[in-house]
């Protein structure tokens, strides 16, 4: 691993335009308390509605206002579980070659499916991942289950 560590925050969703859920603040204070000097990947690059602030414009500005400095944030691409961990493993080969393991910051329900595709994403290109996982961010693993299952399907989540 760098003599950095590599921590991916995963946003849920904003509250209102402009403002972040209080799940996304609760990952971002629990990346914070693990690694306060860490180079964090953010993912969520999507606006609320067009030409408005991504999520991951948002969580950049928190980190920012908690003393982070900018140049140790990074943007991340994907709008989904798939691409985003395909996307930021991608990311971490181009911009950190000497890595060999990043830590994932998410809500425990996230990794139910999140797991698995992430750490084939990172076998793929020979990196390890440790997930850090934030508790009681909302809705039920069995919820989240059902809906990423159906969504999978084809399914819209509103019709489980």
């Amino acid at each position: 691993m760098p003599a950095e560590t590599i921590i991916v925050v995963i946003p849920c969703h904003f509250k209102r335009k402009n403002e972040l859920c209080a799940t996304s603040i609760k990952r971002l204070e629990r990346a914070l308390n693990f690694y306060s000097r860490a180079l964090f990947i953010l993912t969520g690059p999507v606006p609320f509605e067009s030409g408005s602030k991504t999520l991951s414009d948002l969580m950049r500005e928190y980190l920012i206002s908690e003393g982070v400095p900018k140049s140790r944030i990074f943007g991340g691409e994907g709008v989904e579980i798939f691409s985003e961990a395909k996307n930021t493993v991608a990311l971490i080969e181009r911009r950190f070659p000497d890595c060999k393991a990043f830590e994932i910051v998410s809500s425990d329900w996230y990794f139910l499916p999140g797991w698995k595709i992430w750490s084939h994403a990172a076998s793929e290109s020979g990196l390890e991942i440790e997930t850090i996982e934030v508790f009681d961010t909302g809705a039920s693993k069995r919820e989240h289950t059902i809906c990423s299952a159906a969504s999978w399907f084809g399914y819209p989540s509103s019709s489980v």
